[in-house]
This record gives structure tokens, C-alpha cells and sequence, in this order.
């Protein structure tokens, strides 16, 4: 391989799936090993070509102590010699995970993209892509391990090559052939030293699967990453015939009390292929149990035997759900106990002032111009949001189907049966959650977070105070 080769086909990568165009502007994502360093030096060999501006972003996270440190320190060099700014963020991800509750990977990813999101703010940046430096490799790892626990198409599908402002360009890339460039160029990059180590599963693949599979074909990340593009379009493809069929043949009925049921004609779901009859049914699974954690093929199989059964016939489901036979149709629903309460109703917030909610308890609300002494001490039953980023009114309710919350600065959202489910609410505790919601977009789960979409930034005017007294609770007693 010559010396530019890589460069040549990362430059064809990049306009062949549109990921940056001439004038971008664009946040690299640097941690110092040998992946992000290739993207940042070959995205700066591009600059002059594609008249891009560029920035790097490195986190620390406050993990490995003086390695973290001295991958700082080399990222900050690299930068000042390749002439490209640099921010340098130290985020302790150990304590975000457990204050988050979350896995210390996905509180890392979650403070990396809170970085690029200041960073952008700082520089003043609205309109701006950010590359970040998986591989083919990294593919394979993924596509493997989620075969390893178990997954459907969409778990073969692996990383997106682009998703909203985040773009991949090193996807046409093996770690091999990265390595390699560097090598030849003389460039140095960090070593994590916790990658060698074989305690976690993707470790283990990395460091022990995939060498295996290089010594039946060398080639075989790069057949994986492969097998994993053609995945993605399959999964694309089936998704909309479940939805078409849905939208044709599925209805939905309105039940007093109760959380909506969908009705299927066992007839018309024994007519389809094979796998989009399961896919139906998965989907389904997932609607009245809130989400699909824990939901595998066994249920489907289950499900299935109610095509035969009695009338009446029915079948548990993972967190609260249930199927039941209705002589020729499959009803889905939640049971009783995960029905909504039926003496709930939404509260239409009209403007300052406090609102009762019935059980419950109440919220305070203030609306007021930014202060630049607003205190946003992180408090769990007090929050500030942005009021002017609020187009469509607020409501307080609970939760209902396709909520969602924005979950990370670059627009990423999460359904809120999921966030719910990675917080590890218990199903029967989350219908007593108050959101604060405008439309299906949530504000704030009371207790759980607030959206990043709503959080309050430098340019905010107007700020929207929400306090949440629980019933039986004075605001004097109450220890925020």
C-alpha cells in the first residue's frame, strides 16, 4: 500500500455516502489511539481540498489516571502541530454512570457528545457535522457480540455509517489498514491499555475472536462489515412491510381504563412471509410490554400456538403485556396491572402558577428572564428548561405510547419505555412517573431526567422553573 492510498479511499468513502461536503464544518472526536488520530490526520490532509474547518474535542474520563493523562497531553500536541484547536474536557464518567445510573460506556458516550455539544456552543457553531473513528473492525466486533446475546437483522446491522450530524468516515477501513498508514507515515498514537485486557466481551472478541477468524481469512472483519451494510438495508426494507401491513390490517381500539388494545385477523397475519409474520408479532410484544428487553423468538413461538387455541386463550408477556386469542383475532394489551389509572388526566400548564395532580402531588411553575445567577444545581425535583424552545404547549401526564426524550446534544433520542427500562424502573412504578411533555417530546421525567433538548444554554432568554412537590410532602421538609 502506498502512503496515500488510505487517504484516497477515505476521501472516495466521504463523498460516496455524502458524509461531509466542500465548506463543513466539522468536530472530530479525538481520543488519542490509533483510530481517531488516522481520522483527524487524514480529515486535516482534506482541509485545503474540501476547505473544511476543523476541530478536536478529547475527553478524559477520569479512568485510567496518568495514562488518561498522557493521552491528553498527546492529543493537545498533535493538534497544535497539525494546526487544528482542541478541547480538552475532563468529565469523571465513573460518577455520571452511577449518578445516571447507567453502564460507565454509555455515560462515556452520553459525555462525549455533551463535549462536542460545548464546543460547538463555545465557537458559536450551529450548523456542523462530527466524526467519530469506528472502523470495519469495530463493526465486526459489534455484529458478533450482538449475535453472541442474541439478535435479530437489526442487530446485524452494527454502526450506522451516518446519524443525523454524527459521520463515520473510517467504516471503509480495517484496523489493519489503519495501523498500517500510520505506521508508514510515522506517526505515533496511545494505546488504551484497558483494551488489552480481556475482562469485558467485546474485549474478549477483539482481542481473541476476531485474530481467530483472520487465520481462516484475513479478510474476515472487512467480510463482516460487509455482511453488516447488507443487514442494514434488509432491516430497512422488512421495517416498512411491518409497517405497511400494520397500517392495513391492525386496529387499534380504545379501551376505558386501559391502555389501547391491538387487534389482529389471525387470517391476514398467517398470509404473510414467514418473517414479517414474526416481525409483526415482535413488534406488538414490544408495544404492550414496553419495549422489547427480554422479548426473544420464544414468545413468538408461544404466541403462535393461540392461532389453534380456544377462544379466550391467552399468554403472559414480558413486563405486563398480554396476547389473548378472540375467536379468529389476537388482542394485545397490557394486564390490569399495568393499565393506566384511570382517574388520571393530563394537566394543560396555561402559564405561571401551581398545578394539582391528582395522587400525585403538584407542581410549582415560574417563568422569568435568565439571570446570569441562575443557580442549576442538579436537584432532583427541581429543574430549569429553556421556555422558548417549547413550540407546542405543556402537559403533565403519564406516559403513554411513542413518548420519547431527546437524550444527548446532538439530537439523539430515546423511547421513554427504555429509558425507563436502563434506569431500572420497575414497569408497575412507571405509570406513577410524571412527565412534563409537549407533545410526545418529553420535558422531563419527574425524578428520572431532563430532555437535552430543553436544557437551559448560554443563549436562553426565558427559563421555565418546574418544582414537583409529591403528595403528603411540604416544600419546607422536602431535601432536594
Amino acid at each position: 500500500m502506498t502512503e496515500n492510498t488510505l487517504e484516497e479511499q477515505i476521501y472516495q468513502f466521504i463523498k460516496e455516502k455524502n458524509l461531509l461536503k466542500a465548506g463543513d464544518v466539522c468536530i472530530v472526536g479525538v481520543s488519542g489511539g490509533a483510530d481517531s488520530i488516522c481520522l483527524l490526520t487524514v480529515l486535516a490532509g482534506l482541509r485545503e481540498k474540501m476547505e473544511l474547518k476543523l476541530y478536536a474535542v478529547h475527553v478524559n474520563h477520569m479512568i485510567r489516571g496518568t495514562e488518561a493523562d498522557a493521552d491528553e497531553s498527546y492529543v493537545a500536541e498533535y493538534c497544535e502541530k497539525l494546526g487544528i484547536p482542541c478541547d480538552c474536557y475532563h468529565i469523571d464518567v465513573p460518577l455520571l454512570a452511577k449518578e445516571q445510573k447507567l453502564t460507565e460506556e454509555e455515560a462515556g458516550r452520553n459525555a462525549r457528545y455533551e463535549a462536542f455539544s460545548q464546543t460547538a456552543d463555545r465557537c458559536g457553531l450551529s450548523d456542523y457535522k462530527v466524526a467519530v473513528a469506528h472502523n470495519k473492525n469495530d463493526v465486526a466486533e459489534t455484529v458478533l457480540l450482538n449475535m453472541v446475546r442474541g439478535t435479530g437483522i437489526a442487530g446485524m446491522a452494527g454502526i450506522p455509517v451516518k446519524r443525523d450530524r454524527i459521520v463515520r468516515p473510517l467504516l471503509s477501513c480495517t484496523r489493519q489498514e489503519i495501523e498500517a498508514y500510520l505506521e508508514q507515515q510515522e506517526i505515533q498514537y496511545c494505546t488504551d491499555s484497558t483494551n488489552l485486557e480481556n475482562d469485558y466481551a467485546r474485549n474478549k472478541i477483539r482481542n481473541q475472536v476476531i485474530p481467530a477468524l483472520n487465520e481462516i481469512n484475513t479478510q474476515a472483519a472487512a467480510h463482516i462489515s460487509q455482511a453488516a451494510a447488507y443487514a442494514a438495508m434488509y432491516d430497512t426494507y422488512v421495517t416498512k412491510q411491518v409497517g405497511y401491513f400494520l397500517d392495513e390490517h391492525m386496529e387499534i381500539r380504545k379501551q376505558t381504563g386501559k391502555t389501547d388494545a391491538y387487534v389482529l385477523e389471525i387470517r391476514k397475519l398467517r398470509e404473510q412471509d414467514e418473517l414479517i409474520e414474526d416481525l409483526v408479532i415482535l413488534e406488538l410484544i414490544g408495544r404492550v410490554s414496553g419495549g422489547r428487553k427480554d422479548v426473544g423468538q420464544n414468545h413468538v413461538r408461544e404466541v403462535k400456538k393461540l392461532y389453534q387455541a380456544a377462544a379466550g386463550s391467552r399468554i403472559m408477556l414480558p413486563h405486563g403485556g398480554m396476547v389473548y386469542q378472540n375467536y379468529g383475532y389476537l388482542c394485545f394489551e397490557k394486564t390490569a396491572e399495568g393499565a393506566r389509572d384511570v382517574d388520571w388526566q393530563e394537566i394543560v400548564i396555561k402559564g405561571a402558577g401551581e398545578y394539582i395532580l391528582p395522587g400525585m402531588g403538584r407542581m410549582k411553575i415560574e417563568i422569568f428572564e435568565k439571570s446570569v445567577h441562575l443557580d442549576l444545581t442538579k436537584k432532583e425535583y427541581t429543574k430549569f428548561a429553556d421556555y422558548d424552545r417549547i413550540q407546542n404547549g405543556i402537559i403533565i401526564r403519564k406516559y403513554m405510547e411513542n413518548d420519547y426524550m431527546v437524550i444527548a446534544s446532538d439530537g439523539s433520542t430515546k423511547k421513554i419505555n427504555r429509558l425507563f427500562s436502563s434506569c431500572k424502573i420497575p414497569v408497575a412504578e412507571r405509570l406513577q412517573i410524571p412527565l412534563v411533555a409537549s407533545g410526545h417530546d418529553i420535558i422531563w421525567a419527574v425524578g428520572v431526567r431532563l430532555s437535552e433538548k430543553y436544557k437551559v444554554r448560554p443563549d436562553t432568554k426565558r427559563v421555565i422553573c418546574l418544582e414537583y412537590i409529591p403528595e403528603g410532602e411540604n416544600e419546607d421538609e422536602r431535601a432536594d
